[in-house]
């Protein structure tokens, strides 16, 4: 609930362009966050690495940002 709470009011300002999220907070309301993704433009929800290091492997980002694309391999 804590997460939610501040997530929507980085969301609900304006003067926010980009919010950054851990992967570890994504995996928390995934399909909030992508649903918000897809329907608002604006502020930009990036996933970034915790300091754990990244879960998706380079092979796994390679094809996400080619499906994101249009590219078959």
């Amino acid at each position: 609930e804590e997460f939610q709470s501040v997530l929507e009011a980085a969301l609900a300002d304006r003067e926010n362009a980009i919010v950054a999220i851990t992967e570890k907070l994504f995996d928390l309301m995934p399909d909030y966050i992508m649903e918000r993704k897809l329907r608002e433009s604006l502020p930009l929800i990036v996933k970034i690495p915790d300091r754990h290091g990244r879960r998706e492997t380079s092979e796994d980002m390679m094809r996400y940002i080619s499906e994101a694309m249009g590219i078959k391999f």
